[in-house]
């Protein structure tokens, strides 16, 4: 068997694709950068917004909203607004950068009326059901996050940071390879007589494979574009477009494009920690595979979770700097997880989601001991770019591998005293 090619050959190849997505990119910075003048032409700005989520404070509440064009963050007092409500809001335009503007920015409001006529979306359809399954808020935040990407509490993600499980609330690969699986079993069965009788002469795979993609776009788009989950959607599609021209589709070219492809489009993204956590955690996986890839099946089962885990911890340390014992057990839970989420999937879909709250909320009860220990940048930077090096060297990637082991080593003994 032939081994598998490239996509980009020669430099010039990888030089014409990246003018084609600077160009891209500049274009809608350009169309960016016009909306920003737009937003501040007045010192208010009147528009229409959606209340992402609610941050409770001790005098007022920190509302996050989404417009049409930008994130913002701005606080009220206002007890009425929930999380998914349409507002009518007037924004303070003073001291926003054009900087601020496109990663999010928080500035105070002159007015906020809660519209009347608040949009009845599929999202809020689904939530609604899921909501209506549990007795418990926590749970119902578990698992709108997990199904809908609705953001949770800051309680439920701190909770998670506890035991390093963040990732596993933020739908991503992992959520769409699941979700593909079970399309794909589903489709397979019922297509099946329906291909022997009428399209026999049509390839049943590639078929099934494109209703999938149409249902994850869709699925993409109801969750709202979530960076990793777009991450995850493009690669995928990326993927079943190279599967039949030879081209290796695990590759860490494939996973640049891919970044390319959404920073051309998305330019917001950028700024968009959910993305660059998502791209962490493909690249180490790709980095493991290609030294591990001999490794015995059944070892590997164990030992790439484990492995996974404390190489991307530095990065995880950096932003979130929560530390306990119960991290250990992250390996553990995500298998766990595997099984736990498609199961708790198909339980919410016949009206049963309900059946592990009695248990998860006792996890929850649980008291977590953690302390606050966050990476320094002076050794991520380097740890990054030494991992990037890796790709090439196998004794930059044994270094990489000491280094988060006594990285590791550091933050749960230092716990400990």
């Amino acid at each position: 068997m032939l081994d598998s090619q490239s996509l980009l050959n020669t430099r010039l190849q990888r030089f014409c694709l990246i003018i084609i997505f600077g160009i891209i990119f500049s274009f809608n910075m350009f169309m960016s950068y016009q909306s920003y003048l737009e937003f501040k032409k007045e010192v208010f700005y009147e528009t229409k917004a959606h209340v992402i989520n609610i941050y409770k404070k001790e005098n007022n509440c920190l509302l996050r909203l989404k417009t049409k064009d930008f994130t913002v963050f701005t606080s009220t007092n206002n007890t009425t607004i929930k999380q998914n409500d349409i507002i009518q809001i007037s924004l303070i335009t003073s001291n926003i950068s054009f900087f601020d503007y496109l990663k999010g920015f928080l500035t105070k409001n002159f007015r906020i009326e809660k519209l009347n006529n608040q949009k009845s979306t599929i999202q809020v359809v689904l939530s609604e059901y899921i909501v209506s399954q549990h007795q418990n808020t926590t749970m119902s935040m578990l698992y709108n996050a997990l199904f809908l990407a609705i953001p949770p509490s800051k309680e439920l993600i701190n909770f998670f940071n506890d035991y390093g499980m963040s990732h596993l609330i933020a739908i991503s690969g992992y959520h769409l390879g699941v979700l593909s699986a079970i399309f794909y079993f589903i489709l397979n069965i019922t297509y099946s007589k329906i291909h022997q009788t009428y399209f026999p002469y049509r390839n049943k795979k590639v078929d099934i494979a494109i209703v999938v993609i149409a249902i994850l776009f869709l699925y993409l788009i109801l969750i709202d574009l979530v960076a990793s989950f777009l991450r995850s959607f493009i690669m995928f599609v990326f993927g079943f477009l190279l599967l039949r021209s030879n081209i290796k589709i695990l590759s860490f070219e494939n996973l640049v494009i891919t970044v390319l492809f959404i920073l051309a489009f998305f330019q917001e993204y950028l700024f968009s920690v959910s993305l660059w956590f998502s791209v962490a955690g493909v690249f180490y996986i790709f980095l493991f595979i290609q030294y591990y890839k001999d490794m015995n099946k059944y070892l590997l089962f164990f030992f790439f979770n484990f492995w996974i885990f404390m190489a991307v911890n530095p990065i995880t340390q950096y932003f979130f700097g929560a530390v306990s014992l119960y991290q250990l057990a992250s390996p553990f839970l995500g298998l766990i997880f595997t099984i736990f989420y498609p199961l708790s999937l198909l339980l919410h879909l016949i009206g049963y989601g309900c059946v592990f709250d009695e248990y998860i909320l006792m996890w929850f009860n649980i008291d977590v001991y953690s302390i606050e220990l966050f990476a320094s940048v002076y050794f991520v930077i380097p740890y990054i770019l030494l991992s990037v090096y890796a790709i090439w060297s196998s004794v930059a990637f044994r270094i990489v591998e000491i280094s988060f082991v006594i990285f590791n080593l550091w933050l749960f003994v230092t716990l400990l005293n």
